[in-house]
């Protein structure tokens, strides 16, 4: 009885002294050994600055951004800025002094994004953009949002650190490369209509901003999403329906239960084909709704690419 009281006691003062042992913050710094620890630098060279490194991209600042630091680390550059600006704001302040001094706005190579099926409401936009000089490198510009001040992270690579081309040379290899990879619409996908999510779904208590995949092959493509919301059944089927009539696709039947909601359209490719799209919403209840949309050529074959103008 002792032993197992004595036991107790120590399991509770280990607990005690566990919970009183709060660790301390770094307030104003944090020492070069605990970073690179940290932060998995690695072998390589890492040195912080308190203003613009020599050797970093000659560019005027402009007057709305301070200087946080910079850094240099496995032969990249990176500058970081705060201002008080939104984003918007600052991209269009440092782009006008860029594109004065001879930079050219790098555009980007990314596969298009296949914009159709179920999309939020909210645009997809990419915070990062990239420049290119040819006596000064690539300079990247990035954002994010915080507080109490924004901050903008530049990062910047000499061409003659890494044997880079000239800036209309890579421009022109990257579309070569574009175009040789073949990263078109594939296959029956490219007909599938665009079906934008209501502002006011939402996903797991959050805005509904991201949707479920796409899968395809010659001849069917599907995808499918589930929003929370507090509408009725047709409303939501409703909403969705809308959208497909409207995009040159004419309604052949529909249902609308208690539960489920099914509607199919038709369309007329050309003398040879004509594919249907099938969308059906189910109550799953809790204001969530499932949602699926097929696209399909029956007893045809679309081809392994289509190029469709929008």
């Amino acid at each position: 009885m002792a032993s197992t009281r004595n036991t107790i006691l120590g399991l509770l003062f280990i607990t005690i002294s566990a919970i009183s042992q709060a660790a301390e913050e770094f307030e104003d710094s944090i020492p070069l050994g605990v970073a690179e620890a940290l932060f998995d630098l690695g072998a390589g060279e890492f040195v912080v600055y308190s203003e613009i490194m020599d050797g970093f991209p000659l560019i005027q600042i402009p007057d709305d951004f301070d200087v946080l630091g910079s850094t240099y680390y496995a032969s990249a550059m990176r500058v970081a800025l705060t201002t008080a600006l939104a984003e918007e704001d600052a991209w269009e302040s440092f782009s006008t002094m860029l594109l004065s001094n001879n930079w050219i706005n790098f555009p980007s190579f990314a596969p298009p994004r296949l914009d159709r099926g179920f999309v939020s409401s909210t645009p997809f936009r990419t915070s990062n953009r990239q420049f290119c000089h040819d006596e000064l490198g690539q300079l990247s510009f990035s954002f994010r949002t915080r507080e109490p001040q924004n901050t903008i992270t530049l990062h910047a690579r000499n061409r003659f650190d890494i044997n880079l081309q000239s800036c209309a040379d890579q421009i022109a290899q990257q579309e070569r490369m574009l175009m040789m990879s073949g990263r078109r619409t594939q296959g029956i996908a490219g007909y599938m209509p665009r079906i934008q999510l209501p502002e006011e779904a939402r996903q797991g208590g959050r805005p509904a901003l991201m949707v479920g995949g796409m899968s395809s092959s010659n001849n069917r493509a599907e995808t499918d999403a589930a929003i929370e919301i507090d509408w009725d059944l047709e409303e939501v089927y409703q909403h969705f329906a809308d959208q497909i009539s409207e995009q040159d696709w004419m309604l052949d039947s529909e249902s609308i239960g208690s539960l489920t909601a099914t509607g199919t359209w038709t369309q007329v490719v050309n003398q040879n084909m004509n594919i249907v799209t099938r969308f059906n919403v189910v109550n799953s209840g809790d204001d969530r709704f499932d949602m699926e949309v097929t696209v399909e050529a029956p007893g045809g074959n679309v081809g392994a690419w289509i190029e469709r103008s929008n």
